[in-house]
């Protein structure tokens, strides 16, 4: 026997939807689940992918018609993969100038170029972004 199909979650709820009203159009089921037409359309080829659906028929007025087929599907159990910040972006987002670092940029943030001002203060151009961003909120 086959490998059960893995369904995210919200596939799982479409073929379910399709499966106990084949009849019933896609705009509903995807109202009724809370879905965008994007989602639904991303979710739709999916399952015909998997061939977990066919499409039935197609009418212009109508729309496109599915059938739900008999497969043994589980679904996915996601959780969030773990962020993994990368050393040098945690250094730039702690950055602190000096009073000494802050004084030579008021004085000469509008005369030179950011990759001079940042080699002057010994900071990468990330470093002196961040820090100009800051204290253009305060």
């Amino acid at each position: 026997m086959a490998d059960p199909v893995q369904l995210r979650p919200n596939e799982a709820k479409l073929y379910m939807e399709i499966k106990k009203d084949p009849d019933r159009p896609i705009e509903q089921i995807a109202k009724a689940i809370g879905l965008s037409r994007m989602s639904i359309s991303l979710y739709l080829r999916g399952l015909i992918e998997t061939e977990m659906i066919e499409i039935v028929s197609r009418n212009r007025k109508s729309g496109y018609r599915y059938r739900a087929l008999s497969k043994p599907y589980e679904v996915e159990n996601r959780t969030r993969t773990p962020v993994i910040v990368d050393p040098f972006v945690m250094k730039a987002l702690n950055t602190q100038l000096t009073n000494e670092q802050l004084a030579y940029l008021k004085e000469n943030k509008k005369k030179y170029p950011r990759s001079v001002l940042a080699k002057e203060l010994g900071l990468s151009k990330l470093e002196l972004n961040l820090v100009l961003e800051k204290l253009g909120r305060k």
